[in-house]
């Protein structure tokens, strides 16, 4: 078993979003590891600097809480669309086989069945008659993904290229990222 991570965006020295992320741990932990916890991740938290991410690495054993300062934000301008016969429903540090499907894009815009899924780092949503969806499948059941189903501010959906092609906006989303919309008519699809 690999180990699994949460990275927790730190605002004025506060955590944020801690309930989410919370919960993918305590799945994780159940799930994964088969172990019951009700760890409040805030507990291992005490931030050096006010504003930063925190990577909290964990297995059945142990934690390590690394902190980063906050990276300037990546363009998202490319994009490859790619099949992936693989699960990840875990955050597990293995990730090289996500990383290796960007092919050097910005990012990878994920399908399976023919039903888009995830980019190789964040949930993703589009806007289509005025109402933002999102993969009701995901790779992976993100935390600001969930936040948002939770407000209702993104519905779950079966959404196939053709929606991507056809959508008023597009946008990805993540813990450090948070709901970035991207202009679709700037965007750059290989393998549309």
């Amino acid at each position: 078993m690999y180990p699994c991570f949460e990275t927790i965006q730190i605002k004025n020295g506060k955590p944020l979003h801690v309930r989410f992320h919370n919960e993918r741990f305590w799945f994780t932990c159940k799930n994964y590891f088969q172990i019951d916890t009700n760890l409040d991740l805030a507990s291992l938290i005490n931030p050096l600097m006010k504003d930063c991410r925190c990577k909290i690495i964990y297995d059945i054993n142990s934690f390590n809480v690394l902190y980063y300062p906050l990276v300037q934000k990546r363009k998202f301008e490319h994009f490859c669309i790619v099949k992936t016969p693989k699960e990840y429903p875990y955050k597990t540090v293995q990730r090289d086989w996500l990383d290796a499907l960007r092919k050097g894009f910005d990012d990878a815009i994920l399908i399976k069945d023919n039903l888009l899924l995830d980019t190789t780092i964040a949930n993703i949503a589009l806007k289509i008659d005025g109402k933002w969806f999102t993969p009701k499948k995901p790779l992976l059941k993100g935390t600001t993904r969930q936040r948002l189903l939770k407000k209702g501010m993104i519905v779950p959906a079966d959404l196939c290229v053709e929606d991507l092609k056809n959508a008023q906006k597009f946008a990805i989303m993540n813990a450090l990222l948070g709901f970035l919309e991207l202009d679709l008519k700037k965007l750059h699809l290989e393998g549309i």
